[in-house]
């Protein structure tokens, strides 16, 4: 059921980067989310594990990174 749900924001995602005028959103918010419910598995749906929890943290790296790179650039 996770699988499924990531698959789903992946999709909204993707919407978000196809509208006009925000094609660098989609992937740090999508990595965002990601991390926000991988974090939300772990603390609340029982999920545990080292690989969870590092997952977490390079998706919130990971969106920092995109966010940071995204910074003062102008829509083509």
């Amino acid at each position: 059921m996770a699988v499924v749900r990531l698959a789903g924001l992946a999709l909204i995602s993707l919407g978000i980067a196809c509208l006009p005028g925000l094609p660098q959103v989609g992937m740090p918010f999508y990595s965002t989310v990601v991390a926000i419910y991988l974090a939300f598995l772990g603390i609340i749906g029982g999920a545990s594990g080292p690989l969870l929890w590092s997952a977490v943290a390079l998706h919130l790296v990971l969106s920092l990174l995109l966010a940071l790179g995204s910074v003062g650039r102008t829509p083509h």
